[in-house]
């Protein structure tokens, strides 16, 4: 969004999910491949309780990545949380980009912006009392909005957290659009 408006354009609506800026706050160790598995099969079941039961059960079994994301497809496979037409080597690709987001979120400084923030936090993080919102104020010149979803961040795009983030994009775009129409 700062990227855009330094390019000239107008930034009318901003929200961001559960994201902290690295340099505002105690940097959490860099995961290993077996906790970015974990949060992977966290984010993609549709009982992210029990995934992590049986994601512990195959992580005491064998070391071996490749083998625990084929122990993951099968286990999504079989609750039927993931689509037909994904295989395995989707599962391989959503892996390596999650490992590199948490790369490139741990490098990125973020430059000011000129407005408003909308910032949906999931409050069920065992690590959310040191990571707050207004960790965003040094960067954002207007209001930060928050709103508080009861769930982990690994599970903000489960269907329950989903509905209750849409509600509150929808309410906040609505508002937005109405400000920003000619009277």
């Amino acid at each position: 969004a700062s990227y855009l408006q330094q390019q000239g354009e107008h930034v009318a609506f901003l929200a961001l999910l559960d994201s902290y800026p690295t340099s505002q706050e105690i940097s959490p160790p860099v995961p290993n491949d077996q906790e970015i598995l974990a949060t992977l099969f966290q984010m993609l079941s549709r009982n992210p309780q029990r995934a992590i039961t049986a994601l512990f059960e195959t992580f005491t079994h064998n070391p071996n990545k490749h083998r625990h994301l084929s122990d993951i497809w099968s286990l999504l496979r079989c609750e039927g949380s993931l689509p037909s037409t994904l295989e395995e080597h989707h599962l391989e690709a959503i892996f390596n980009v999650l490992r590199n987001n948490i790369r490139l979120a741990r490098n990125f400084t973020p430059q000011g912006l000129a407005g408003d923030l909308l910032f949906i936090r999931a409050t069920l993080n065992p690590i959310s009392g040191n990571r707050l919102p207004k960790f965003w104020k040094p960067y954002i010149s207007g209001e930060i909005k928050t709103y508080e979803i009861a769930c982990q961040h690994e599970c903000m795009m489960q269907a329950d957290s989903l509905i209750q983030i849409g509600d509150v994009l929808a309410k906040e775009l609505s508002h937005t659009l109405t400000r920003s129409m000619p009277a």
